[in-house]
C-alpha cells in the first residue's frame, strides 16, 4: 500500500512535466528571437536584449518547477538532465549578468546613429533654407507674388507691401520654418532617445535580478550534483 508520503509526493510529477514544457517553449523562443542573427546591427542586438529579459519568466518558471520535489521519483536519465540543468542554471544567470553591459553597448551605438541621422537632417534643412533664401533675395517681384501665393495657401500669410516688403517677410516665414522644423527634429530625438533609454533601465533591472535568481536556483540544486537519492 502507498504511503502516506508517497501518495503526496505523486503530485509533483505532472507539475514537473509541465516544467519540462515551459523549457521547450523558452528554447522555441530563443531560437527565434535569435533568428536571423544580425550581430552587426545595433538595432537588432538591442532588440534580442529586450526580448530575451522579456521573455525571461517562462524558464525560471520551468526550472523551479522541474526541480521540484528534489530527488524524488526520478529516473537515471532525468537525474543527468536535472544536473545538467543545475549547470545551465549557473550559465543562464552569468550570461544575464552580461546582458547589461551588451545592451548598454547596443543603446550607445543606436543613440550615436540617431544623433547623426539628426545632425545630416539638420544640416540639410539649412541647407534647403540657405537656398530658398538666396532664392527670394534675387527673385523679381511677380515670383515674388508668386511664392507669397504658395505660403498664403499652406495658411502663412504674407501681407508685405511693395517689393521689400514681400520679400522681407517671405525671408522672416522661411526662417521661421526652418527654426520650427529644428525644434521638431530635436524634441523628435530627444523623445526617441528618453524612449531608448527607459527600455534599458528596464530591461538592465530585469536582466539583473534574472541572473541572481539563476544563481540563486543553481546554489539551491547543489543536491543534484552531488549525486541523487531517492527521497524529497
Amino acid at each position: 500500500m502507498m504511503g502516506s508520503d508517497d501518495a503526496r509526493w505523486q503530485s509533483v510529477f505532472p507539475v514537473r512535466a509541465v516544467g519540462y514544457g515551459l523549457l521547450v517553449l523558452a528554447i522555441f523562443d530563443i531560437v527565434n528571437i535569435f533568428y536571423p542573427a544580425d550581430f552587426t546591427n545595433a538595432q537588432w542586438e538591442f532588440g534580442v536584449f529586450g526580448e530575451l529579459v522579456e521573455r525571461v519568466p517562462v524558464p525560471l518558471i520551468g526550472l523551479a518547477l522541474v526541480f521540484l520535489g528534489r530527488a524524488y521519483g526520478r529516473s537515471i536519465w532525468e537525474k543527468r538532465l536535472v544536473l545538467l540543468l543545475s549547470w545551465m542554471s549557473l550559465v543562464f544567470g552569468l550570461g544575464f549578468f552580461i546582458l547589461a553591459p551588451l545592451g548598454w553597448n547596443a543603446f550607445s551605438r543606436i543613440e550615436n546613429q540617431v544623433n547623426s541621422a539628426a545632425e545630416q537632417q539638420t544640416q540639410q534643412l539649412a541647407n534647403q533654407v540657405n537656398r530658398f533664401s538666396q532664392q527670394v533675395e534675387q527673385a523679381p517681384l511677380p515670383g515674388l507674388e508668386q511664392l507669397a501665393s504658395r505660403f498664403n495657401q499652406q495658411g502663412r500669410t504674407i501681407v508685405g507691401n511693395g517689393e521689400e516688403g514681400i520679400r522681407k517677410q517671405l525671408l522672416a516665414e522661411i526662417d521661421s520654418a526652418g527654426r520650427q522644423a529644428n525644434r521638431q527634429t530635436k524634441r523628435g530625438v530627444q523623445a526617441q532617445i528618453l524612449n531608448l533609454r527607459k527600455n534599458f533601465i528596464k530591461w538592465a533591472a530585469g536582466a539583473f535580478v534574472s541572473g541572481i535568481l539563476f544563481v540563486y536556483i543553481f546554489a539551491t540544486t547543489g543536491w543534484s550534483r552531488r549525486g541523487l537519492k531517492r527521497g524529497r
